[in-house]
């Protein structure tokens, strides 16, 4: 895959988020947390600490372009539309720590990594990777707490928080070029 890329499925937005995640916890070494897609079409089993991504919804913005450009080669026309997207990503982290057994000066928190990982993504360095791959940053959201009761009976947080992605999708059609055109007069 080279980038920049002009046209984002979900499987390059995939590649490149998770790269990205990876770069900024190694950055910081943290290699206890693996970064995986939440919701997968696959069946995975959760784990019981990571980095977790999950896409919410995409927002179409304004209109399609489109444009039309003629092969000579083929004898046809090539006509492609493309559509703004703003993507919503939201990124959890459960990263369980035990006060009575965890190190507070060598450990981090769930709720400090979603910090430090919200600060990595908007952060100049990043914002440079984001726009090399075809990608922008709209904005990174709050970071949310969200305490849980784990299957333990024990209270645990999974602080998240959301990003803004800007890119763009097309479509795409061959159109033959006309051949003939065939006139008729009728009275009327």
């Amino acid at each position: 895959m080279t980038y920049p890329l002009s046209d984002f499925r979900d499987v390059d937005l995939v590649v490149v988020f998770s790269d990205l995640l990876d770069r900024a916890m190694k950055a910081k070494g943290i290699n206890d947390l693996p970064i995986v897609q939440l919701q997968q079409p696959t069946q995975q089993a959760r784990g019981d600490s990571g980095v977790y991504f999950s896409f919410l919804f995409d927002d179409h913005v304004g209109w399609m372009t489109s444009d039309m450009e003629y092969d000579p080669a083929a004898e046809n026309f090539k006509f492609t539309e493309a559509q703004h997207m703003i993507g919503r990503i939201q990124i959890s982290v459960l990263y369980p720590w035990n006060p009575d057994l965890d190190d507070p000066a060598i450990k981090l928190t769930a709720k400090d990594v979603a910090n430090y990982l919200a600060m990595k993504m908007k952060s100049m360095n990043y914002i440079r990777f984001f726009r090399a791959a075809g990608l922008g940053i709209l904005r990174v959201a709050n970071v949310r707490p969200n305490p849980f009761e784990n299957d333990r009976g024990q209270y645990e947080f999974m602080p998240s928080f959301d990003m803004e992605l800007t890119y763009n999708r097309e479509i795409g059609q061959v159109v033959p070029r006309i051949v003939e055109l065939i006139g008729e007069i009728e009275r009327v």
